[in-house]
């Protein structure tokens, strides 16, 4: 992907985050609010940054280095299959599910 459609992405994400209506409960009361631009604005850094910037790459890469040095040592899988677990478990809503697969 080129920096013009990435930054168009971008620019979308961060336009749709200002339109998007959440819900909030504050004081034991249910209300519809809004992201500001300022509030919209360090979503959308902090998702192009650390979700899927060079931060996220060299993660994964530190990742993928730490298990190909281990070859046939035993190292600790129990966060895998611990999100393995959870992705499958139906209490859990769909999108947190993908969220886990994707660690499993």
């Amino acid at each position: 992907m080129g920096i013009n459609k990435l930054q168009a992405v971008r620019n979308t994400f961060f336009h749709e985050l200002c339109k998007l209506k959440v819900k909030v409960q504050a004081n034991n009361k249910v209300t519809t609010g809004f992201f500001d631009k300022a509030e919209a604005t360090a979503i959308t850094n902090f998702f192009f940054t650390e979700v899927m910037g060079v931060s996220a790459r060299q993660r994964l890469t530190s990742l993928i280095t730490y298990y190909n040095s281990h070859e046939d040592e035993m190292i600790d899988v129990s966060v895998g299959a611990c999100a393995e677990q959870l992705s499958l478990n139906d209490a859990v809503p769909m999108a947190i599910r993908r969220f886990y697969k994707s660690f499993s």
